[in-house]
Protein backbone atom coordinates (compact mmCIF):
# COMPACT_ATOMS: atom_id res chain seq x y z
CA UNK A 1 0.00 0.00 0.00
CA UNK A 2 1.40 3.40 -0.94
CA UNK A 3 1.22 6.03 1.77
CA UNK A 4 1.21 9.79 1.88
CA UNK A 5 1.76 12.15 4.79
CA UNK A 6 -0.49 14.91 6.05
CA UNK A 7 1.98 17.74 6.64
CA UNK A 8 5.73 17.44 6.81
CA UNK A 9 6.66 17.26 10.50
CA UNK A 10 7.78 14.25 12.54
CA UNK A 11 4.25 13.35 13.57
CA UNK A 12 2.63 13.54 10.16
CA UNK A 13 -0.07 10.90 9.69
CA UNK A 14 0.27 8.16 7.08
CA UNK A 15 -2.78 7.52 4.89
CA UNK A 16 -3.59 5.35 1.92
CA UNK A 17 -2.77 7.16 -1.32
CA UNK A 18 -5.84 8.91 -2.69
CA UNK A 19 -7.93 8.56 0.49
CA UNK A 20 -9.54 11.54 2.19
CA UNK A 21 -9.28 11.39 5.95
CA UNK A 22 -11.71 12.99 8.35
CA UNK A 23 -8.82 13.22 10.80
CA UNK A 24 -6.24 15.78 9.71
CA UNK A 25 -2.88 16.09 11.45
CA UNK A 26 -0.76 19.16 10.82
CA UNK A 27 2.74 17.76 10.57
CA UNK A 28 4.29 21.17 11.15
CA UNK A 29 2.62 21.47 14.53
CA UNK A 30 2.64 17.82 15.66
CA UNK A 31 5.35 17.03 18.22
CA UNK A 32 4.71 13.26 18.16
CA UNK A 33 3.89 13.19 21.88
CA UNK A 34 1.52 10.23 21.36
CA UNK A 35 -1.32 11.66 23.49
CA UNK A 36 -3.84 11.36 20.65
CA UNK A 37 -3.08 7.68 20.07
CA UNK A 38 -3.09 6.91 23.80
CA UNK A 39 -6.48 8.57 24.34
CA UNK A 40 -8.27 7.32 21.22
CA UNK A 41 -10.99 4.95 22.57
CA UNK A 42 -11.39 3.12 19.25
CA UNK A 43 -7.66 2.72 18.53
CA UNK A 44 -8.00 4.65 15.31
CA UNK A 45 -4.67 6.41 15.84
CA UNK A 46 -1.43 4.59 16.52
CA UNK A 47 2.19 5.59 17.01
CA UNK A 48 4.99 4.07 14.96
CA UNK A 49 8.22 5.65 16.08
CA UNK A 50 7.76 9.39 15.68
CA UNK A 51 4.83 9.05 13.29
CA UNK A 52 1.10 9.11 14.02
CA UNK A 53 -0.82 6.72 11.79
CA UNK A 54 -4.54 6.63 11.05
CA UNK A 55 -4.89 2.88 11.36
CA UNK A 56 -8.62 2.17 11.13
CA UNK A 57 -10.65 5.30 10.59
CA UNK A 58 -13.81 3.29 9.98
CA UNK A 59 -13.86 2.62 13.73
CA UNK A 60 -13.85 6.34 14.61
CA UNK A 61 -16.78 7.40 16.81
CA UNK A 62 -16.08 11.13 16.33
CA UNK A 63 -15.67 11.70 20.06
CA UNK A 64 -13.13 14.47 19.53
CA UNK A 65 -10.66 13.11 22.09
CA UNK A 66 -7.75 13.40 19.67
CA UNK A 67 -8.52 17.05 18.98
CA UNK A 68 -9.16 17.88 22.62
CA UNK A 69 -6.01 16.25 24.03
CA UNK A 70 -3.46 17.50 21.50
CA UNK A 71 -1.28 20.15 23.24
CA UNK A 72 -0.19 22.08 20.11
CA UNK A 73 -3.64 21.81 18.45
CA UNK A 74 -2.18 19.85 15.56
CA UNK A 75 -5.27 17.71 14.96
CA UNK A 76 -8.59 18.65 13.41
CA UNK A 77 -11.53 16.41 12.58
CA UNK A 78 -13.82 17.12 9.67
CA UNK A 79 -16.55 15.01 11.28
CA UNK A 80 -17.00 17.34 14.25
CA UNK A 81 -19.93 19.74 13.78
CA UNK A 82 -17.95 22.79 14.94
CA UNK A 83 -14.46 23.76 16.11
CA UNK A 84 -13.52 22.71 19.63
CA UNK A 85 -13.58 25.39 22.35
CA UNK A 86 -10.43 25.75 24.40
CA UNK A 87 -10.56 24.60 28.03
CA UNK A 88 -10.09 27.52 30.42
CA UNK A 89 -7.58 25.85 32.73
CA UNK A 90 -7.43 28.95 34.94
CA UNK A 91 -11.15 28.83 35.70
CA UNK A 92 -11.19 25.35 37.22
CA UNK A 93 -13.83 23.98 39.59
CA UNK A 94 -13.65 24.08 43.37
CA UNK A 95 -14.26 20.44 44.43
CA UNK A 96 -15.87 21.58 47.69
CA UNK A 97 -18.29 23.86 45.85
CA UNK A 98 -19.13 21.08 43.39
CA UNK A 99 -19.78 18.62 46.22
CA UNK A 100 -21.98 21.21 47.93
CA UNK A 101 -23.97 21.60 44.71
CA UNK A 102 -24.40 17.82 44.40
CA UNK A 103 -25.35 17.30 48.05
CA UNK A 104 -27.77 20.21 48.28
CA UNK A 105 -29.77 19.40 45.15
CA UNK A 106 -33.33 18.37 45.99
CA UNK A 107 -36.26 16.99 44.01
CA UNK A 108 -38.54 20.01 44.12
CA UNK A 109 -42.30 19.47 44.17
CA UNK A 110 -43.53 22.98 45.04
CA UNK A 111 -42.96 25.79 42.56
CA UNK A 112 -43.46 29.55 42.52
CA UNK A 113 -45.87 30.98 39.97
CA UNK A 114 -43.01 32.29 37.84
CA UNK A 115 -41.92 31.22 34.36
CA UNK A 116 -38.46 29.89 33.59
CA UNK A 117 -36.64 32.12 31.11
CA UNK A 118 -35.84 30.85 27.64
CA UNK A 119 -32.18 31.60 28.34
CA UNK A 120 -32.15 29.35 31.41
CA UNK A 121 -33.95 26.54 29.55
CA UNK A 122 -31.42 26.82 26.72
CA UNK A 123 -28.61 26.58 29.27
CA UNK A 124 -30.13 23.36 30.63
CA UNK A 125 -30.24 21.82 27.16
CA UNK A 126 -26.64 22.92 26.59
CA UNK A 127 -25.62 21.12 29.80
CA UNK A 128 -27.59 18.04 28.74
CA UNK A 129 -25.90 17.68 25.38
CA UNK A 130 -22.49 17.43 27.04
CA UNK A 131 -23.51 14.37 29.05
CA UNK A 132 -21.72 11.14 28.11
CA UNK A 133 -23.42 8.71 25.74
CA UNK A 134 -22.64 5.13 24.82
CA UNK A 135 -20.34 4.97 21.78
CA UNK A 136 -20.68 8.76 21.52
CA UNK A 137 -24.03 8.18 19.80
CA UNK A 138 -25.63 11.37 21.20
CA UNK A 139 -29.06 9.94 20.32
CA UNK A 140 -31.18 12.15 22.59
CA UNK A 141 -33.76 14.63 21.41
CA UNK A 142 -35.52 17.16 23.62
CA UNK A 143 -39.02 18.57 23.91
CA UNK A 144 -39.41 21.68 26.09
CA UNK A 145 -43.01 22.46 27.03
CA UNK A 146 -43.96 25.78 28.62
CA UNK A 147 -47.60 25.93 27.52
CA UNK A 148 -49.70 25.18 30.60
CA UNK A 149 -52.63 24.16 28.42
CA UNK A 150 -50.48 21.51 26.75
CA UNK A 151 -49.18 20.36 30.14
CA UNK A 152 -52.78 19.95 31.29
CA UNK A 153 -53.63 17.92 28.19
CA UNK A 154 -50.63 15.66 28.71
CA UNK A 155 -51.60 15.13 32.35
CA UNK A 156 -55.14 14.25 31.27
CA UNK A 157 -53.81 11.69 28.80
CA UNK A 158 -51.71 10.12 31.57
CA UNK A 159 -54.73 9.93 33.90
CA UNK A 160 -56.90 8.40 31.16
CA UNK A 161 -54.21 5.80 30.50
CA UNK A 162 -53.99 4.92 34.20
CA UNK A 163 -57.79 4.69 34.48
CA UNK A 164 -57.84 2.38 31.46
CA UNK A 165 -55.20 0.11 32.97
CA UNK A 166 -57.07 -0.03 36.26
CA UNK A 167 -60.27 -1.00 34.43
CA UNK A 168 -58.38 -3.69 32.52
CA UNK A 169 -57.01 -5.04 35.77
CA UNK A 170 -60.44 -5.10 37.44
CA UNK A 171 -62.30 -6.67 34.51
CA UNK A 172 -59.69 -9.26 33.64
CA UNK A 173 -59.18 -10.18 37.27
CA UNK A 174 -62.91 -10.85 37.65
CA UNK A 175 -62.86 -12.99 34.53
CA UNK A 176 -59.62 -14.66 35.49
CA UNK A 177 -58.31 -13.80 32.04
CA UNK A 178 -55.67 -11.19 32.82
CA UNK A 179 -52.82 -13.57 32.06
CA UNK A 180 -54.28 -14.26 28.60
CA UNK A 181 -53.50 -10.72 27.44
CA UNK A 182 -50.34 -9.99 29.42
CA UNK A 183 -47.23 -11.87 30.40
CA UNK A 184 -46.97 -13.00 34.05
CA UNK A 185 -44.33 -10.33 34.69
CA UNK A 186 -46.52 -7.64 33.16
CA UNK A 187 -49.46 -8.77 35.27
CA UNK A 188 -47.42 -8.50 38.44
CA UNK A 189 -46.06 -5.08 37.48
CA UNK A 190 -49.56 -3.81 36.76
CA UNK A 191 -50.87 -5.14 40.06
CA UNK A 192 -47.90 -3.59 41.85
CA UNK A 193 -48.52 -0.20 40.22
CA UNK A 194 -52.27 -0.21 40.77
CA UNK A 195 -52.16 1.57 44.19
CA UNK A 196 -49.96 4.31 42.72
CA UNK A 197 -52.25 4.67 39.71
CA UNK A 198 -55.24 5.04 42.02
CA UNK A 199 -53.45 7.71 44.05
CA UNK A 200 -52.50 9.70 40.94
CA UNK A 201 -55.97 9.44 39.40
CA UNK A 202 -57.67 10.44 42.64
CA UNK A 203 -55.41 13.45 43.14
CA UNK A 204 -55.69 14.69 39.56
CA UNK A 205 -59.47 14.29 39.51
CA UNK A 206 -59.61 16.28 42.75
CA UNK A 207 -57.71 19.13 41.11
CA UNK A 208 -54.27 18.49 42.60
CA UNK A 209 -51.47 18.39 40.04
CA UNK A 210 -49.53 15.43 41.37
CA UNK A 211 -47.96 14.71 37.97
CA UNK A 212 -46.30 18.03 37.09
CA UNK A 213 -46.59 19.69 40.53
CA UNK A 214 -47.64 23.00 39.04
CA UNK A 215 -44.21 23.52 37.46
CA UNK A 216 -44.08 26.01 34.59
CA UNK A 217 -41.89 23.91 32.29
CA UNK A 218 -41.35 20.28 31.32
CA UNK A 219 -38.33 18.82 29.55
CA UNK A 220 -38.83 15.44 27.90
CA UNK A 221 -35.81 13.51 26.64
CA UNK A 222 -36.40 10.84 24.03
CA UNK A 223 -34.35 8.74 21.62
CA UNK A 224 -34.96 6.53 18.60
CA UNK A 225 -36.02 3.03 19.62
CA UNK A 226 -33.06 1.77 17.62
CA UNK A 227 -30.59 3.50 19.96
CA UNK A 228 -28.67 0.75 21.74
CA UNK A 229 -28.49 2.49 25.10
CA UNK A 230 -31.04 5.24 24.60
CA UNK A 231 -32.64 5.07 28.03
CA UNK A 232 -29.28 5.18 29.81
CA UNK A 233 -28.13 8.09 27.66
CA UNK A 234 -31.23 10.12 28.56
CA UNK A 235 -30.58 9.53 32.26
CA UNK A 236 -27.09 10.97 32.00
CA UNK A 237 -28.49 14.02 30.21
CA UNK A 238 -31.17 14.39 32.89
CA UNK A 239 -28.52 14.32 35.62
CA UNK A 240 -26.68 17.19 33.93
CA UNK A 241 -29.93 19.14 33.68
CA UNK A 242 -30.69 18.67 37.38
CA UNK A 243 -27.27 19.86 38.50
CA UNK A 244 -27.17 22.82 36.12
CA UNK A 245 -30.68 23.82 37.14
CA UNK A 246 -29.65 23.78 40.79
CA UNK A 247 -26.67 25.95 39.93
CA UNK A 248 -29.05 28.43 38.27
CA UNK A 249 -31.28 28.56 41.34
CA UNK A 250 -33.97 26.42 39.70
CA UNK A 251 -35.63 23.27 40.95
CA UNK A 252 -36.30 20.05 39.07
CA UNK A 253 -38.04 16.74 39.64
CA UNK A 254 -38.05 13.60 37.53
CA UNK A 255 -41.55 12.70 36.31
CA UNK A 256 -41.83 8.94 36.40
CA UNK A 257 -45.63 9.25 36.23
CA UNK A 258 -45.18 10.40 32.63
CA UNK A 259 -42.32 8.17 31.45
CA UNK A 260 -44.04 4.83 32.05
CA UNK A 261 -47.35 5.72 30.38
CA UNK A 262 -45.56 7.44 27.47
CA UNK A 263 -43.61 4.23 26.83
CA UNK A 264 -46.65 1.95 26.92
CA UNK A 265 -49.32 4.19 25.39
CA UNK A 266 -49.09 5.72 21.92
CA UNK A 267 -51.83 8.18 22.91
CA UNK A 268 -49.74 9.56 25.78
CA UNK A 269 -46.60 9.69 23.65
CA UNK A 270 -48.50 11.53 20.92
CA UNK A 271 -49.84 14.05 23.44
CA UNK A 272 -46.24 14.84 24.40
CA UNK A 273 -45.11 15.03 20.78
CA UNK A 274 -42.91 11.93 20.67
CA UNK A 275 -42.37 10.57 17.12
CA UNK A 276 -43.69 7.06 16.54
CA UNK A 277 -40.18 5.62 16.15
CA UNK A 278 -38.90 7.18 19.37
CA UNK A 279 -39.25 6.36 23.05
CA UNK A 280 -39.23 8.54 26.15
CA UNK A 281 -36.25 7.94 28.41
CA UNK A 282 -36.61 10.70 31.01
CA UNK A 283 -38.78 13.69 31.84
CA UNK A 284 -38.23 16.52 34.30
CA UNK A 285 -40.29 19.46 35.48
CA UNK A 286 -38.40 22.72 35.95
CA UNK A 287 -39.29 25.85 37.87
CA UNK A 288 -38.39 28.30 40.61
CA UNK A 289 -38.68 26.58 44.02
CA UNK A 290 -41.46 27.93 46.18
CA UNK A 291 -39.36 27.39 49.31
CA UNK A 292 -35.60 27.44 49.91
CA UNK A 293 -33.97 24.42 51.52
CA UNK A 294 -31.78 25.16 54.53
CA UNK A 295 -30.33 21.75 55.36
CA UNK A 296 -29.01 18.64 53.63
CA UNK A 297 -30.75 15.44 54.78
CA UNK A 298 -28.33 12.57 55.34
CA UNK A 299 -28.16 9.63 52.97
CA UNK A 300 -27.66 5.99 53.77
CA UNK A 301 -24.07 4.93 53.99
CA UNK A 302 -22.96 3.39 50.68
CA UNK A 303 -22.31 -0.30 50.37
CA UNK A 304 -18.82 -0.42 48.86
CA UNK A 305 -16.47 -3.33 48.26
CA UNK A 306 -12.91 -1.99 48.28
CA UNK A 307 -10.84 -4.51 46.38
Amino acid sequence: MSLRRVGDGPGAAALAEGSVSEIVIDGERCVACGACAAECPAYVLTMAGDQVSVAAEERCIVCGHCVAVCPPHAISHRGLPAPCDAVDQAQGVDPRALMQLIRSRRSVRAYADEPVSDADLATLIEAARYAPTAHNAQPWQFIVIRDRGKLARIAESVVCHMESRLRDLAVRSRRGALAEALSPDAVERLRGMAPTFRTVVSAQRAGRDIIFRGAPALIVIHTPRSAGFGAEDTHYAAANIMLMAHGLGLGTCLVGFLVGPARSSREVAAAVGIPADNEVGAALVVGHPAHPYHRIPPRREPVVDWL
